[in-house]
Parts: C-alpha cells; sequence; structure tokens
C-alpha cells in the first residue's frame, strides 16, 4: 500500500495489531459473559428448582409423619406440623411454577392436594369422631399413593440434577475449549504482530538501503545507475523521487560539460592548425607605402 508519510505507515502496522486485539478482547467478553450467563441459570433456577423438588418430596415424608402420630397419640402438635408442610408445599408449588412450567410437576402436586384432602376428612376427621382403628385403616389405604408422590418429586429432583450436572459438565468442556481458542488466538496475535513489524520494518529500511547504495555510487562519480524505482509517496519515495531528479540533472549537465569541452577541444585545436600554417609562410620586404609586404 502506498502512504503519503511513514508516520501512516506505521500508525496503519500498528493499528491492524490494535485490531486484533480489540477483536480477541470482544471474544473474551462474550465468552466470559456466556459462561456466567450459564453459571446464573444454574445457580438462580436449576438449583432453586432441584432444592424445591427435593423439598416437596421432604414435605410429602413429614406429613404422613405427622399425622400418623396425630392418630396414635392424639397430640395436636402433629396436626399443627402436617398443616405447616401443607403450607410449605403450596409455597414451594407456587415458587417452582414461576420459574418454569411442568406437567409432572403439576400432576403430582395436584395429587398431593388430593392426598391432603383426604387426610383431613379421612384420617383426622374421623379419628375426631372416635374412630381410631378407622383412621389408622385409612392412612394405610394411601400408602402407595404417598409412595407414589415421594418418589415423583424425588425423580423430578434427580432428573434436574443430572440436568446440572450434564450442564456443568458442558461448561467445563466449553471452558477448555475457550481456553484453547485463547491460547491459539494468542499465539497468532503474537505471530501477526511480528509479521507485521517485520513487514514494516522492511517497507521503511529497505528504499532507505538502496537510496543510500545509490547516494554512495554517486559520491564516488557513478552517475549509470537507472533511475530509482518508487513504490511509495512518503518522505522516502520523495527523496527517491528528489535523488533522481538530481542524478538527471547532473547527468544533463556533465554531458553539457562534456560537450563544451568538446568544442573548447576542437577549437583549440583549429588555433593550433592556425597558427602552425602562419609560422610556415616566408619573409618578404614591407612598403611602407603600400603597407603592405613587398611581393
Amino acid at each position: 500500500m502506498s502512504f503519503k508519510t511513514i508516520s501512516r505507515r506505521i500508525v496503519f502496522s500498528f493499528s491492524i495489531v490494535i485490531t486484533f486485539m480489540a477483536l480477541y478482547i470482544v471474544y473474551n467478553y462474550f465468552a466470559i459473559k456466556q459462561s456466567n450467563h450459564a453459571t446464573e441459570q444454574i445457580v438462580e433456577q436449576e438449583l432453586q428448582l432441584l432444592t424445591t423438588d427435593y423439598e416437596q418430596a421432604q414435605t410429602i415424608d413429614l406429613r404422613i409423619a405427622a399425622a400418623r402420630g396425630y392418630v396414635l397419640s392424639g397430640d395436636e402438635k402433629y396436626k399443627a406440623i402436617f398443616q405447616d408442610n401443607v403450607a410449605r408445599a403450596a409455597s414451594n408449588e407456587k415458587q417452582r411454577l414461576a420459574m418454569t412450567s411442568s406437567e409432572d410437576f403439576s400432576k403430582l402436586a395436584e395429587m398431593a392436594k388430593e392426598w391432603n384432602r383426604y387426610i383431613e376428612q379421612q384420617v383426622f376427621a374421623v379419628y375426631d369422631q372416635g374412630n381410631t382403628e378407622l383412621a389408622i385403616q385409612n392412612i394405610t389405604k394411601m400408602d402407595a399413593t404417598v409412595t407414589t408422590i415421594r418418589e415423583g418429586y424425588e425423580g423430578l429432583a434427580e432428573q434436574r440434577k443430572q440436568a446440572i450436572n450434564e450442564v456443568g459438565a458442558d461448561m467445563i468442556v466449553a471452558g477448555e475449549n475457550k481456553q484453547l481458542i485463547g491460547i491459539v488466538v494468542g499465539i497468532l496475535i503474537f505471530v501477526i504482530a511480528i509479521i507485521v513489524e517485520l513487514l514494516s520494518a522492511r517497507g521503511i529500511s529497505r528504499p532507505i538501503m538502496t537510496l543510500t547504495e545509490r547516494m554512495q555510487r554517486m559520491t564516488n562519480g557513478d552517475l549509470s545507475g537507472p533511475p530509482l524505482k518508487i513504490h511509495s509517496k512518503d518522505e522516502v519515495g520523495q527523496l527517491m523521487e528528489a535523488t533522481n531528479t538530481m542524478a538527471d540533472i547532473l547527468n544533463r549537465l556533465l554531458k553539457h560539460i562534456q560537450t563544451v569541452s568538446n568544442d573548447v577541444a576542437a577549437h583549440s585545436e583549429e588555433l593550433l592548425q592556425s597558427t602552425s600554417e602562419d609560422g610556415d609562410r616566408p619573409n618578404r620586404p614591407y612598403d611602407d607605402r603600400n603597407c603592405k609586404w613587398d611581393g
């Protein structure tokens, strides 16, 4: 490329390196941002969903234990524990559905609500009426349902745990790939910087060396070289053009001096010949009256 000044050439060379560095910085920014987004998704959503599913399974165990404790002892604190866990399950359900919708979770939540109503109507109410044996039988009838609900929540939690593990593994692989890409890009930038530096230095020093060699030859009186080839419009190119002009002027001046010298030599030779011819003439008497030589 042709530049009007050497400073522009240097600025252009550094601009190439700076551009690659800027692209590398932008790539790192978005790579880190993507990694942070995946981490935030795990922390803010996936882990909360995992915790919610496990807590739902835990509330089922606490509710069935509280229901059995009530029919066996009649202590009201067990009924309070049951109600507290019902409220806790409702809060977890609301929180989970706000983060993401799941058909399986909704089905389990509906089954849990039906089971809550059954316990209140067929266990607590029956026990309060004094029929302890029937209340215990009614609890036993729902063991399979309770197991299904609890295992369903635990299954969702395990699925969520597996998904988190997969995302974590993907993040590790992505991190290693980004690290490798970062190393490769860094090496490329280093190589490009060296290449640009060498090309820039060569583009500046090579014409200067050519110009220096020409000036040395001209100093020694050698003006026979061809005109310098000008590949740029910067200061070096202008100096080379001026050198060509100076060499042309000196060549023409020397040719003119040579021509004048040849003319002077020719005239000198003619004068010598004329003088020689006058010396060969004979001496004759001089006639004062006629102001001429006699004869």
